[in-house]
């Protein structure tokens, strides 16, 4: 009798043990399930926003290109009208220096080398409308060291914007980047030097300031305003109430507003051309 009631006792605590186990898996069983169910979940949500943001993306180019093809427009209404005044009012030219601001400013010229009819370089002033603005489509290295380029007088952040003024020089070490065929390119050390904007301080004393400002200010916006290599200035439909660039719909109420003065302007150059006819009698 008492090794049957131990027998029962331990097959109690098996059993007990065993319930114990049943409810251990259902509760790992439970959380797979939850686990799956999420992971599937996020897989869903993954491939969704993927697909979305593809639409987004895709539409975003879209966009962008009607609204190149609107700027092109408007660009084809100006170059077919003598009313530049039209034109000047809803076109902001990105990074275009202002002589006459740049006067106020105190800048009367900067002492620059020019090369002599003997090849030799002579220092004499020159003023921002024969150097300043071509400079900023000329590359670094085919300007002299001592005169000004923008890329030698301010420096650019992290994100590419030119916002600071070189008041030293700058010694840009050795660097490497790997080739396709597996070879290295080497890029040596260079300095950059800031000759320009320290003859400008001695110069200009406490104008300085002002007028490197002007001209960091102009080369960001230049910049900023999809400059590439040629001599002309990226031009912007410009918001000029609220001094920015226009929108989408704002361009084309422009364009539409433009082709519509276009087509009655023919219209009413003829109707006063057109002869009176006398009434008969």
């Amino acid at each position: 009798m008492k090794q049957s009631g131990a027998d029962e006792k331990q097959l109690e605590e098996k059993e007990t043990e065993l319930k114990k186990l049943r409810t251990a898996k259902a509760s790992v069983e439970n959380q797979l399930h939850k686990v799956l169910v999420k992971h599937e979940t996020t897989k869903k949500e993954t491939a969704e926003r993927t697909w979305h943001n593809g639409q987004v993306s895709s539409r975003v180019k879209v966009l962008n290109d009607v609204v190149e093809e609107i700027q092109k427009q408007f660009f084809n209404v100006y170059a077919t009208s003598s009313d530049s005044a039209a034109y000047h009012k809803y076109v902001r030219v990105m990074g275009a220096i202002d002589g006459a601001h740049l006067e106020e400013l105190g800048f009367t010229g900067a002492a620059e080398p020019q090369l002599t009819n003997n090849n030799t370089f002579q220092h004499k002033p020159v003023l921002f409308e024969s150097v300043l603005q071509p400079r900023f489509f000329e590359l670094v290295d085919d300007v002299p060291v001592d005169a000004f380029h923008p890329q030698r007088a301010f420096k650019h952040s992290s994100e590419g914007h030119w916002c600071m003024i070189r008041e030293e020089d700058e010694i840009i070490p050795e660097s490497t980047t790997p080739l396709p065929n597996g070879k290295v390119h080497i890029f040596p050390s260079k300095v950059i030097h800031a000759t320009w904007v320290k003859n400008m301080r001695k110069e200009y004393g406490a104008k300085a300031e002002a007028i490197l400002q002007y001209l960091l200010n102009k080369y960001e916006e230049f910049s900023q305003g999809g400059a590439h290599a040629t001599s002309s200035l990226p031009r912007i439909m410009w918001n000029r109430e609220e001094d920015r660039e226009m929108n989408a719909a704002e361009k084309l109420a422009v364009l539409l507003d433009l082709r519509r003065e276009a087509e009655k302007a023919p219209k009413a150059k003829k109707a006063r051309r057109a002869p009176v006819q006398r009434a008969r009698r």
